[in-house]
C-alpha cells in the first residue's frame, strides 16, 4: 500500500504568503564545535504545507486541541479542476482566479458523499518557488464552497495553492465559509497528480496531522496519502 508525500519541505527559501516573517533555521550549535547539531527553528503556524482551523479566523473558533488526531486522518477524494484555469486561458484574456464552479464537483457527487477530505487538484504546485505561485490560481466559487461544507462527511478542503481565497482578498469569504462551518483548511499540497482522481474507486486516506500546539490557530504539517 503505497504512501505518498504531499508536502512541501519546510525550507528558508520557500514561497511565503505575502506579509509572513522570513523563516529562519540557523545553526545553534553543529557537531564539529559543539559535539551535537541543533537548530533554531523559526516561522508561523502558516508556512508551507499546513492546516488552518477556526480559530485562524473567527474570535471563538476552535482551536487544535479542539480536535482528536483521528480528525485529521480520513478517506479522500481528489477533483481534478484544472479545467477551470485551462478555461480562462482559452478564452479571449486569462482570468484571474478563474472559478471552480459547483457543477463541476456535484459531477463527481457519488464519490464525494464518503469523502472526510475533498483536495483540489490546480497543478499549481508546478509554481512553486516562483512569483506565479501567488496569483491567477484558481478558486472556488462560495455557492462551490457552501456545496463542499454541506456533504456528510466532510472534514476539509486540501488544495496545491496558496489559499482558497485570492492572494489579494481582504474579505476572504471562502476562509469564512470553511472555517465557519468548523472545517479545516490544507494549503500548499503537492504530488496530486500522483494520487487516483474522483471516479477511479481506489481508496485514497489523507494523513495532515498538525503539532500538538495549545489554543493552535494553525500547524505546518507532513502531509501524506494511502492509496489502495
Amino acid at each position: 500500500m503505497p504512501i505518498l508525500d504531499l508536502s512541501h519541505p519546510l525550507e528558508e527559501d520557500m514561497t511565503l504568503f505575502p506579509g509572513t516573517p522570513a523563516v529562519d533555521f540557523s545553526y545553534l550549535s553543529t557537531v564539529e564545535a559543539d559535539g551535537w547539531r541543533m537548530r533554531y527553528l523559526r516561522f508561523s503556524s502558516h508556512v508551507g504545507t499546513h492546516l488552518d482551523t477556526p480559530a485562524h479566523r473567527l474570535p471563538d473558533g476552535d482551536t487544535l486541541d479542539d480536535f482528536g488526531p483521528e480528525h485529521f486522518i480520513g478517506s479522500a477524494v481528489v477533483v481534478d479542476v484544472r479545467s477551470a484555469a485551462e478555461a480562462s486561458e482559452a478564452g479571449s484574456a486569462a482570468a484571474a482566479n478563474p472559478p471552480i464552479h459547483r457543477e463541476l464537483l456535484e459531477r463527481h457527487a457519488e464519490a464525494l458523499a464518503d469523502a472526510a477530505f475533498v483536495l483540489l487538484y490546480t497543478g499549481w504546485s508546478e509554481k512553486w518557488k516562483t512569483p506565479d505561485y501567488l496569483r491567477g490560481y484558481p478558486v472556488l466559487t462560495n455557492d462551490a464552497a457552501r456545496y463542499l461544507t454541506s456533504l456528510p462527511k466532510f472534514r476539509g478542503v486540501g488544495m496545491d495553492v496558496i489559499s482558497p481565497d485570492p492572494a489579494d482578498s481582504e474579505e476572504c469569504p471562502l476562509h469564512s465559509i470553511f472555517l465557519g462551518a468548523r472545517k479545516i483548511i490544507i494549503e500548499n499540497l503537492r504530488g496530486l497528480h500522483r494520487l487516483p482522481t474522483a471516479g477511479d474507486g481506489t481508496p485514497v486516506e489523507l494523513i495532515c496531522l498538525p503539532f500538538s500546539i495549545p489554543q493552535g490557530d494553525g500547524s505546518p504539517t507532513r502531509a501524506v496519502a494511502r492509496v489502495g
